[in-house]
């Protein structure tokens, strides 16, 4: 298993780009986007995922600012974008800025769930 990760600890401006290859959605119900992702450090960058319509037009789905964990050892959390808007094939571009550590992983393209897993339940 592989996962993405941008680390600079210099770096006072700029980005990365990731590009996600055509995603078909309009036979799936209800589609969603998953990503796990861990952003930590100093001066953490942003992530944010935008998605790319067929005919050009770039929308974010996903935009998380700044740290989000407190250390490099913290859990990775999961983010969802609901995609049931489009019919169409998509792609996906995923900007990490620099500062800090900023990765992502398990990006899915997937049916949402009917029933959403109840977390820390006592």
């Amino acid at each position: 298993d592989q996962y993405y990760m941008s680390y600079y600890s210099t770096a006072t401006s700029g980005s990365d780009t990731v590009f996600t290859p055509y995603f078909d959605v309009s036979s799936m119900t209800t589609p969603r986007l998953s990503l796990d992702y861990h952003i930590n450090g100093t001066g953490a960058g942003n992530l944010t995922v935008t998605l790319i319509k067929s005919d050009g037009t770039e929308i974010d789905v996903i935009s998380l600012v700044g740290p989000q964990q407190t250390s490099s050892a913290d859990s990775w959390l999961t983010s969802f974008a609901d995609l049931s808007t489009y019919d169409d094939v998509v792609r996906f571009k995923i900007v990490g800025t620099y500062g800090g550590a900023v990765s992502f992983d398990d990006f899915i393209i997937e049916e949402t769930p009917s029933c959403v897993a109840q977390l820390n339940i006592n």
